[in-house]
């Protein structure tokens, strides 16, 4: 008599069960684009002529009014600034419709760090060292994983309640923390505008995005490389910056070209400006800024230069404060040099020039000051280098948020329409060198508006018009591809013909 071993036959359905499993997946992985697992023989076929079905549209009626949100935090004034002229390049184009928007910050009421985040930036673009240690920390797989992980586990229950998510009909994201939660809690068409220039944070790429718009090359090949993200998402618009930019560069025509100076002359005499200005912007915080201005002020006035300095204080105060009452800053020396030296005390040059120093807070128009000023001294932030380069403003750059921006500084040196250098003494004399040489600031002008560009916002606008009025939505932007096998296709070095 023969007796089945109950052992034996359960571990042979396992095995056959594995088998199947094993098939089903490598089906998954290799039955596209002609790659297929073979199977028994079989009388070929002739393909099929039958075309594909494209994704099923919904367009929207048109009388509903669509609201659109922006996704942004006061992390400098950068974000916001993208926010709002999107916002203008969608009301001008000539596809839009009538439309509501706001612009919403997710992360207040928050857990912690998240609801600091405006607090934290403030803290840590004054101190490099420390912003430069958490970049690159935070640019990393692991650190990424577990930062999604954990602003999803505790964030979203509060983030899904808020009534921004079903009211919306457009949600655009010009932050780089606001790209993976967003796009969990909802299924609405998905936009991200990367507002970095020549190099950006891993945070930006998240692939549930329905398109993401990149300023450069290098955001471009970036997002494909460290991102993932399929080529029919991706879109090369360039840097969004307020069409008052494009307005007024279309109006001033040439910097130096003869209508450019009669532009540039009713310009200076609307703002209450004499003669050539130097223009400094310290972002939205005006920070970094005061020691370039007095060290700028002396030099000019030592080698005999009459001129004016606009400093834009945004919201410093106390650096506003302190320039009205014309106050130098208190030296800075550290606790070793207290011991081992005197205090050192600067000399003032001899006076052979005239330099006046007019402080402003924030100001809403600053691309008249960019017109009039003859040249502009900043931190290498990317709005403000679009801007200047649409405008044809030679620049000085005094300093960069380690890894975030150091692509920025690239790309105004390989244009050769601005300088760079962190160092008081030699950006004193770069600016007042500038300031004596008419010809190299003409020159360095027309190299900057080669690479201007004011139109982003345009592309972006019509992009997003486009999907609106076809009724697209997130999930009609091509096919869903599964993460292990696009990391199979890559592993074995073929190139994604997403």
């Amino acid at each position: 008599m023969h007796f089945s071993n109950p052992i034996r036959s359960r571990r042979m359905t396992y095995d056959i069960t594995l088998r199947t499993l094993l098939l089903a997946i490598l089906a998954c992985i290799f039955n596209v684009h002609g790659l297929s697992v073979p199977g028994p023989p079989s009388t070929p076929s002739p393909p099929s002529q039958t075309p594909i079905t494209p994704p099923t549209l919904n367009p929207p009626s048109p009388t509903k009014v669509p609201h659109i949100i922006f996704l942004s935090a006061d992390t400098g004034g950068g974000h916001r600034a993208s926010a709002l002229s999107l916002n203008a390049s969608l009301t001008a184009h000539h596809l839009s419709t009538p439309f509501t928007s706001e612009i919403v910050n997710i992360w207040p009421g928050g857990a912690w760090p998240y609801r600091d985040l405006v607090e934290a930036y403030v803290h840590l673009s004054r101190h490099p060292r420390q912003w430069k240690f958490l970049y690159h920390l935070s640019n990393t797989t692991p650190y990424l994983a577990w930062m999604n992980a954990d602003t999803v586990l505790r964030n979203i229950k509060r983030i899904r309640k808020m009534s921004c998510w079903t009211e919306a009909d457009i949600i655009v994201s010009v932050h780089p923390t606001m790209t993976n939660i967003p796009q969990i809690v909802s299924r609405k068409p998905f936009y991200t505008v990367i507002t970095d220039l020549g190099s950006c944070h891993a945070t930006w790429f998240s692939r549930r995005c329905s398109r993401m718009f990149v300023a450069s090359d290098k955001l471009y090949n970036k997002a494909r490389k460290r991102g993932w993200v399929r080529t029919e998402k991706l879109v090369r618009s360039g840097l969004p910056i307020r069409p008052v930019f494009g307005e007024e560069g279309e109006r001033m025509g040439g910097r130096y070209s003869e209508q450019g100076v009669k532009y540039r002359k009713e310009k200076k005499e609307k703002l209450g400006l004499e003669g050539d200005s130097v223009l400094f912007m310290g972002g939205g915080e005006g920070v970094g800024m005061e020691e370039y201005v007095w060290g700028v002020k002396r030099q000019m006035e030592a080698e005999g230069v009459k001129s004016q300095i606009v400093v834009v204080c945004g919201r410093n105060k106390d650096l506003h404060e302190r320039l009205s009452n014309s106050t130098p800053p208190p030296p800075k020396r550290n606790i070793l040099k207290r011991i081992l030296r005197r205090p050192k005390v600067e000399c003032e040059p001899e006076k052979g020039g005239s330099v006046e120093i007019i402080p402003l807070e924030f100001i809403d128009n600053p691309q008249e000051y960019m017109v009039a000023c003859d040249v502009l001294v900043t931190k290498a932030g990317p709005g403000t280098i679009a801007e200047a380069a649409s405008l044809g403003i030679p620049l000085m750059l005094t300093s960069f948020l380690p890894g975030q921006e150091s692509g920025n500084v690239d790309i105004v040196l390989e244009a050769s329409f601005g300088n760079f250098s962190t160092s008081v003494p030699e950006v004193s004399e770069l600016v007042t060198n500038l300031m004596r040489d008419g010809g190299l600031r003409a020159e360095m002008s027309r190299n900057g508006e080669k690479i201007g560009d004011a139109r982003a916002g345009e592309r972006i606008a019509e992009v997003i018009w486009e999907d609106y009025w076809k009724g697209r939505t997130g999930r009609d932007f091509g096919k869903r591809r599964r993460w292990f096998r696009e990391a199979w296709r890559r592993m074995r070095g073929l190139e994604d013909d997403s």
